[in-house]
Parts: C-alpha cells; sequence; structure tokens
C-alpha cells in the first residue's frame, strides 16, 4: 500500500488491528486520568490483527476454511486497500488472487466444484472482505452473483460450459440488471427473433467494464425477463454491435470502472439464454434479499474502527478512544442481531438492521475522518476512500422500502410502517 502522508512508518496501515476496545490507559495527558475509565484494555502489539475477526462469537457457524479465509484477507489485502481503490491493475489481480484460492464459486453448489455457501455464510466473507477493500468487495459481487445465477438457470449445456471454469478461477463474469427498477421506463428491452433475442437500449450501471469479458444480462421482454450472457467489451457484427461507455467517475472504487453499455440490435443466440424469470423477478429479489446491503455496511464500518485505532496509537487522543469504543459496541450489538436467530427474518426487520447498518457505517466514517482531521480530505487518505464507500455501500440496490428505512434511522424517526 502507498501510505498516507499522516503515517508513521511504524505502522503497517489501516487494517493492522484487531478492532478491539482500544486501550488508552497507557496515554500519558496530564490533564485526564485515564486509568479511570473503564474500557477494556487490549495490548495491540502483542495482539494477532485477526483475532476479533475469527472468535466472533456472534457470527454464523462457519466451514473451517471460511475462518481462515478471514486472516489471509486481511494480511494479504488490507494493507493494499487505497491501492486497490485506485489502480485498476491492482485491482484485477486480487481478484485473480481470489480465483486462485477457489473464493469466486462460493454461491456455486457444490455438486458442480463450488463452495455451495448459504447466504449467511456468504454475507459473512463479504464482511470481511469489504472491511479490507471495498472497491474487491463490491467487484467479486457482481462475479458471484452472475455465477449462480447461471447454476440457477435453465441451461445445462451453458452450466457445464462455465460453471468449472469459474470454479478453476479461469472465468468472472460481471452482471447488469438494475435497470429491471425502472419498471415503468425500462432503458433495455428484448424481443424473440429467429435463433435467439435481439437486445436493443442500455444497461446505464455495469460494473467491471474492462476486467470481464462477459456479463449476466438482464432483459425485460414481452414473456418475462430474459437472462443471458454477453460480451461486455466493444464488438460490432454487422448492423449489431455493443459499445461500453467511458468509465463514470465515483466517489470511490473507481478501479471498479462503472460504466453505461449500449446495446443496437445485439443478438443472444439460444446457445447463451440462462432462462426466462417472471417480470417482477427483481421486486421479488429485493425483498427477499433486504438484508444482504448490511455485510458490505459491516465490514466498512470495522474497517473505520480499525483506522481508528491507528490514529490513536498515533495521536494518542481520549477524544478519539471514547469515540472508538462507544461506536464498537453499538457495531458489536447491531452484528449480533444480525447474525442471531432467526436466520429468515421478517421482512421488517431485515430492513431495520440495514438501515441501521448504513446509519452506523455513515457516522464511523464521519468520525474517522474528523478524527484524522486535515489530511483526512486528501484523496489518497483511508479516511477519505472509506467515506467514498460508504457513500456507494448506503446507496446500492435501493428500493423505496430501503430508502424509507435508512432516512428514519438516519434522523432519528421512525420509518413507514411496511409489512
Amino acid at each position: 500500500m502507498e501510505p498516507s502522508q499522516d503515517i508513521s512508518p511504524n505502522s503497517t496501515g489501516p487494517h493492522d488491528t484487531n478492532g478491539e476496545v482500544i486501550n488508552h490507559t497507557e496515554t500519558n495527558h496530564t490533564e485526564t486520568n485515564h486509568t479511570e475509565t473503564n474500557h477494556t484494555e487490549t495490548n495491540h502489539a502483542e495482539t494477532n490483527p485477526v483475532t476479533s475477526a475469527l472468535a466472533a462469537a456472534d457470527g454464523p457457524n462457519l466451514p473451517p476454511w471460511l475462518e481462515q479465509a478471514a486472516a489471509q484477507l486481511l494480511t494479504t489485502l488490507g494493507p493494499q486497500a487505497d491501492l486497490l481503490d485506485r489502480q485498476p491493475e491492482a485491482l484485477a489481480a486480487a481478484l485473480q488472487w481470489l480465483g486462485q484460492q477457489g473464493w469466486l464459486a462460493l454461491k456455486v453448489p457444490i455438486e458442480w466444484g463450488g463452495k455451495g455457501l448459504n447466504e449467511e455464510e456468504y454475507g459473512w466473507f463479504r464482511e470481511q472482505l469489504a472491511r479490507c477493500s471495498g472497491a474487491l468487495a463490491f467487484l467479486q459481487a457482481q462475479h458471484q452473483t452472475a455465477a449462480a445465477l447461471i447454476a440457477s438457470g435453465d441451461n445445462d449445456d451453458l452450466k457445464a460450459l462455465y460453471l468449472p471454469a469459474i470454479v478453476r478461477g479461469d472465468r468472472q463474469l460481471g452482471i447488469a440488471f438494475s435497470h429491471l427498477r425502472r419498471a415503468n421506463d425500462p432503458p433495455i428491452e428484448g424481443r424473440a427473433v429467429a435463433g435467439g433475442w435481439e437486445i436493443t437500449g442500455t444497461a446505464p450501471w455495469v460494473t467491471g467494464v474492462g476486467h470481464f469479458p462477459e456479463a449476466v444480462l438482464a432483459v425485460p421482454t414481452t414473456a418475462g425477463v430474459l437472462f443471458g450472457i454477453v460480451p461486455l467489451t466493444a464488438v460490432e457484427s454487422g448492423d449489431r454491435n455493443i459499445q461500453p461507455k467511458p468509465p463514470m467517475v465515483l466517489g470511490a472504487m473507481n478501479a471498479t470502472h462503472t460504466a453505461a453499455v449500449m446495446f443496437d440490435r445485439w443478438l443472444i443466440p439460444e446457445a447463451a439464454v440462462i432462462g426466462l424469470k417472471p417480470i417482477d423477478w427483481i421486486q421479488q429479489l429485493d425483498r427477499r434479499n433486504a438484508l444482504q446491503g448490511v455485510y458490505f455496511a459491516l465490514g466498512c464500518t470495522q474497517a473505520a474502527l480499525d483506522r481508528l485505532t491507528v490514529l490513536f496509537q498515533e495521536k494518542r487522543l481520549l477524544t478519539i478512544a471514547v469515540a472508538h469504543d462507544t461506536l464498537r459496541r453499538e457495531f458489536d450489538q447491531l452484528r449480533q442481531q444480525v447474525y442471531g436467530h432467526p436466520i429468515d427474518k421478517p421482512y421488517a426487520q431485515k430492513l431495520q438492521l440495514r438501515a441501521q447498518a448504513i446509519a452506523l457505517m455513515g457516522r464511523a466514517t464521519q468520525v474517522t475522518l474528523v478524527a484524522q482531521g486535515g489530511r483526512g480530505i486528501l484523496a489518497t487518505n483511508p479516511a477519505y476512500r472509506l467515506q467514498g464507500e460508504a457513500s456507494i455501500f448506503a446507496t446500492s440496490g435501493q428500493t423505496p422500502d430501503i430508502l424509507a428505512a435508512t432516512l428514519g434511522a438516519i434522523v432519528g424517526k421512525s420509518p413507514m410502517a411496511i409489512d
């Protein structure tokens, strides 16, 4: 990692602590007796940086390999967080590394060689990865979803062609279906033609252009929502073409290359069709997966707590320690609720937990920026990056229900009653 300008040479980066309550009894302020405070003491010089991740009693029951993965993520990727956010080549290499570990087929069923994780286990993995790198967590999620869509599709030949390569880490894909939420004004449509489906319009938000050679595209049709595999590069085939636009300039994660992709009469052949879903598929998915955004928010909050620990060790200010400990206690309580029973929570509870996690993430990253001071507004500073990551995690996959619940959590008002 390229260290930010205010990090001492002895610091190993923003993820070199275990997120435990800060030991501020050793500070040497003349006006405050720190030993009177009631905070748990932790010697960070002697603490394994992944202890809290592995020993957390409030997480799900995990396969041993998944617990071990947390240590590898923090030690391998944590120090590169700022680099992965800015440099596409470094991000691509990190994505390839995940594939080499066998971690890019987490939602692929075991019978196809994948890990077959359930939603809670996969959520825990995303939390740990978001703690290390928001950009990589967001990018790999596109591929994991694409792999799951292929695995749950109707085209067995396509499964046989793609899933073994995905399991080996040799094949990676993006997704493009957020536009389905624009049900009244779809920006892209498809129609059945001889040999397949003809696609015209624009997929306005596609993450991974330049990283993924292909994507799973969802298109509304008169027969339902069509899912098919399309190239994610500029292609011309007679009067049919695909043209990605230049990547958008986002507040963070620019190395992920999010862009709009235009399709002009592009043909998805029957061999590349995954299947058809009901026209309200995205609405059903959003309701079923209302909790999913919470895991990125938890990981980003942990990263902010890690950074606060580093800042306390540098500045030795009691105010930073108190802020850290206050946020940490709230984080632990929320995390227990997320991973607690019942696993299949009511929809309203999922919304509430997601909203609380987003609100806590926003406060934690804001506190980190303030604690950092003036250097926190440098584009290369970890505090600045974390604020950007939080803005993306707070708004990704947003629905009217999630918006209402999140605003309620942020401003302290009860959200609208939701069945």
